[in-house]
C-alpha cells in the first residue's frame, strides 16, 4: 500500500534541508525515502517559511486552482446571462451561445451549457459559410432582376425576366427569380390586367342567354343570338 505523507512531514523535510541538514540525516530521522524527500525539495522549493501552518500549494496547483475557480466565476455569468437552461433543446442553447461568442472562451461556453465544442463550432462555422456568399449572390441577383425589370417598365414578370438571365449568363432558377421579384415587391403590371381579363370572360361564359326559351321562329337563330353575345 502506497504511503501516504502529510503536510507537516513535507514541510519539515523542505525547511530541514533548507536549513542546512543532509538528505540522508534528515531520511533517517523522519524515516522517509531519500527518493521522495528529492522530489519534496525541487517542487516545494518556495515553501513559505514564515507561515509554516498553512497548507502548502505548490505553484502550479496554485495557478490551476485559481484558474479553475475564475472558470466557474465566467461559467456563472454565462448561465446569468442566457435565456435558456441545460435542458432546454440544443438549437436555443447554441443560439443563446452563438450570442456570446467572442466574450468568454468556447470551453466556458460549452462546459456552461453542455454542450459539444464540436458542434457548437460546427454551428458557428458552417452559419458563416452558408451565409456569406449566399448574401453576396442574392444581392447582386436582386439588383439586376430590378434593372431588367425597370429597363421594360414594368411589363416583363418572371418568366421573361428569368429568359433574359439566362440570355446574360446567369445560371438561375425561376423559382428563385420569383422570390427575389417577391422580397421586392414587384410584379408584372400586366399580370393584374390578364387576371381581370380572364375573370370578366368566364362570368361572361356563365351568363345564360338563352333562359330556357327554345321556341324559335326559324333555324339557327339562337345560335345567332350566342355567337353575337360571346364575341
Amino acid at each position: 500500500m502506497k504511503q501516504i505523507y502529510t503536510n507537516e512531514q513535507i514541510r519539515q523535510c523542505c525547511f530541514a534541508y533548507k536549513n542546512g541538514e543532509a538528505v540522508e540525516r534528515i531520511s533517517k530521522r523522519l524515516k522517509i525515502p531519500r527518493s521522495i524527500i528529492y522530489v519534496w525539495i525541487k517542487k516545494y522549493k518556495d515553501l513559505p517559511e514564515n507561515n509554516p501552518n498553512s497548507f502548502i500549494f505548490y505553484q502550479r496547483y496554485y495557478a490551476q486552482e485559481k484558474a479553475r475557480c475564475e472558470k466557474l466565476e465566467q461559467i456563472c455569468k454565462v448561465l446569468q446571462t442566457v435565456n435558456c437552461t441545460v435542458s432546454s433543446p440544443l438549437q436555443i442553447k447554441l443560439c443563446e451561445l452563438k450570442k456570446l461568442y467572442g466574450q468568454y472562451s468556447v470551453h466556458v461556453l460549452c462546459e456552461a451549457l453542455g454542450v459539444s465544442r464540436g458542434t457548437f463550432y460546427n454551428h458557428i462555422f458552417r452559419n458563416k459559410l452558408e451565409n456569406a456568399q449566399p448574401i453576396i449572390r442574392e444581392k447582386g441577383l436582386s439588383e439586376v432582376v430590378k434593372a431588367i425589370y425597370e429597363e421594360y417598365n414594368g411589363i416583363y414578370g418572371a418568366g421573361k425576366i428569368h429568359a433574359v438571365l439566362k440570355e446574360k449568363g446567369f445560371q438561375v432558377s425561376l423559382k428563385y427569380v420569383k422570390r427575389l421579384m417577391n422580397q421586392m415587391n414587384i410584379k408584372s403590371i400586366r399580370s393584374g390586367m390578364k387576371k381581370e381579363y380572364m375573370k370578366a370572360q368566364r362570368k361572361k361564359k356563365r351568363v345564360n342567354l338563352l333562359l330556357q326559351n327554345f321556341t324559335v321562329s326559324e333555324p339557327n337563330l339562337r345560335w345567332a343570338i350566342l355567337r353575337n353575345a360571346i364575341f
